[in-house]
């Protein structure tokens, strides 16, 4: 039984991480995911395992069908905070679910740490326009194993939380 951190009816659950809900990931990551992971040297296995080990928390965003849509999560690096999200095809269904009610955690993420980032591939436009919409400040792109990388950053201060 998942331990249900929001449950919005008729749309989807975020629940707690579990080993299952990693290995769906893995099975399912869309590809832009995959491309993503891999300019850092990273098979989908390995980024899942790493991001899960090295967050602070992670929580598992499912469908109202039950279905894995997505992983998220936050922790500090040696340099910074960095908040991520590892999504499966699913997601790409159903985006609204995550667009309807993803800046409420985002805030909250972003609190927490004061400021979070990340890197994002610079094809993925639509994760672009959602972190833009959320308030990141994306950088110029920048090449990373022939591969065109923004870097986010979402700063508290600039969020009305």
């Amino acid at each position: 039984m998942d331990k249900i951190v929001e449950h919005v009816e008729k749309s989807h659950k975020v629940v707690i991480t579990t080993e299952e809900h990693a290995q769906d990931l893995i099975r399912n990551m869309r590809e832009i995911d995959k491309l993503e992971v891999s300019c850092f040297g990273y098979s989908p296995s390995k980024a899942v395992e790493r991001s899960i080990q090295e967050s602070d928390f992670c929580f598992t965003i499912l469908s109202k069908d039950e279905k894995v849509m997505g992983i998220f999560g936050a922790g500090v690096s040696k340099e910074e905070p960095l908040m991520w999200l590892l999504g499966t095809k699913e997601l790409d269904r159903n985006p609204m679910t995550l667009l309807r009610h993803c800046q409420k955690w985002i805030y909250a993420i972003a609190e927490a740490y004061g400021s979070v980032s990340n890197w994002i591939h610079a094809d993925n436009l639509v994760c672009l326009r959602w972190l833009q919409w959320c308030g990141a400040e994306l950088s110029e792109p920048v090449e990373v194993q022939g591969e065109l990388l923004r870097k986010f950053k979402i700063n508290v201060e600039k969020q009305n939380v």
